[in-house]
């Protein structure tokens, strides 16, 4: 753990002495150093939002605390405590995205040092992740987010899903609620045009954001030991051979 609370920094295992870099053709430099030390950013940007969250939750929830149910739901649903939320969400679903992104670069990156510079035979090792996770952050950033994107949804109401920002809240009667009770994006919606009846059909719902921030920090870990895994296997073989021949490749 590092001191924001994170997680393995992949330029400790990638970067420094012996480490494996070729100049291509082109003059890029591969692995490519500021790649990696992006993919550290953007998961440490995880981190401070998670952090951040929970500095606003503590004070939001102590006035939960201290006030009836009927007026909880008030205090949730202040403008500024609704977009603290919305905005935490999109972030860390957009950090996770770009993070992701860019660890699978940094993986095409590796392949190419091996199989075409160095002439070994590695095969990326595979490890299991969580795809509706993934598909779930994905459609929350493209779609929800980024709007442009909302166009490329055939269906109206998965369209009017993805769009509707402002979260319900869930929580069991006689309790009382906590900013981990808002929930993003489980409205089902549904219209009837001449007859035909077209509902909701996507799933992007999401409950508070503590889970959900785990989860792709999770997700982004098991991507980072796969990216440390591969490079030592190429390494490792690299070192095996007697008179290693690097091979420039255009």
């Amino acid at each position: 753990m590092d001191s924001l609370g994170g997680y393995v920094e992949l330029s400790e295992f990638l970067l420094g002495e012996g480490e494996l870099k070729e100049w291509t053709g082109e003059g890029e430099l591969i692995p490519d150093p500021n790649l990696i030390w992006n993919i550290d950013h953007l998961a440490s940007f995880i981190q401070m939002e998670l952090d951040s969250w929970k500095m606003h939750c503590e004070i939001v929830d102590n006035r939960l605390a201290v006030t009836s149910e009927v007026m909880c739901s008030f205090i949730l649903y202040e403008k500024e405590n609704v977009r603290f939320y919305i905005k935490s969400l999109f972030d860390i679903a957009t950090y996770y995205v770009a993070c992701i992104q860019a660890l699978d670069k940094l993986l095409t990156q590796l392949y190419k040092l091996s199989s075409k510079y160095y002439r070994l035979k590695v095969k990326k090792p595979k490890l299991e992740i969580d795809k509706l996770f993934h598909a779930k952050a994905q459609f929350i950033r493209d779609k929800s987010f980024i709007h442009q994107y909302s166009e490329q949804i055939t269906n109206p109401m998965d369209k009017r899903a993805a769009m509707s920002w402002t979260p319900n809240i869930s929580y069991k009667s006689g309790d009382i609620p906590t900013c981990e009770n808002y929930k993003f994006g489980d409205g089902k919606w549904w219209v009837k045009v001449n007859g035909i009846k077209t509902e909701t059909e996507v799933d992007i719902s999401t409950n508070g954001l503590v889970e959900f921030a785990t989860k792709a920090q999770e997700q982004i870990e098991i991507r980072k030991s796969r990216v440390i895994h591969y490079y030592n296997e190429i390494k490792e073989n690299k070192l095996l051979e007697p008179d290693p021949v690097v091979i420039p490749v255009k």
